[in-house]
Order: C-alpha cells, then structure tokens, then sequence
C-alpha cells in the first residue's frame, strides 16, 4: 500500500518481495485493487527477492539467481511482524481486565486484525 501511495504521488517504485507473491494472505478485494494501482502507475515489481544489502544510493538484491543492484533515494523497509506483548504482559496486575487482540495477540493481516478488534468489542 505504501508502493502504491508512492507511485500515485508521482515516484518511480520498485517493491522487492521474499515471497512469491505480494500480499498473498491480504483480503482478496483489497489485494485485487491494490494489484490494479501497481500496475496503472507502472510499479516494477520482483516477487522471491532477496535483499542483500542497503548502501547509499543503492539496494543489491537476488532475484532469479541473479544479483542486482538498483539506484534508489529512499528505502522503505516492511519485513514481517512477530507478536509483542510486553504491554500485555505488564497491565496483567492492573486491576482490570486486560484483552489481547490483532498482532499483538496473533500476526495476522489487517483486515482480521480489525474484525477481531470488533468481535472482541462486541463481546466485552
């Protein structure tokens, strides 16, 4: 998403992806138009790329078994999430129910995120 705001606004995007695909566990509507934008604003896409370094001015990257190197003025970084719940686990003796939902609970995309957000609201 942060790919396609760039190239609406107007910036030469490339997305270097690990997976082999780019938001594959994304909810699939969102996905669908997020698809449609990187392709209208012409966002080169790698999918099974693997980074291996960021210097300045350039990213070295694999991709096809193949090094690259691409000249780039920003780097936006997005590599994964993993559940954190210090916070959780420090209002434990708060005197009040705590609950734990999204990602801190569970790494999951965001469309589950915000539904179990909801559901849990509801149940509360």
């Amino acid at each position: 998403e942060t790919a396609a705001y760039l190239a609406r606004e107007g910036r030469a995007v490339t997305v270097l992806e690990r997976l082999p695909e780019i938001a594959g566990d994304g909810e699939p509507n969102v996905r669908h138009y997020l698809m449609e934008d990187l392709e209208r604003y012409r966002t080169a896409v790698y999918t099974c790329a693997e980074v291996k370094s960021v210097d300045q001015g350039q990213v070295c990257f694999v991709h096809g078994g193949e090094e690259h190197r691409l000249e780039t003025d920003t780097v936006v970084l997005a590599a994964g999430l993993r559940p954190a719940s210090g916070l959780w686990e420090a209002l434990q003796d708060c005197g009040t129910p705590v609950v734990r939902v999204g990602n801190a609970a569970e790494v999951k995309n965001g469309f589950w995120n915000i539904r179990e957000g909801f559901q849990t609201g509801r149940e509360l």
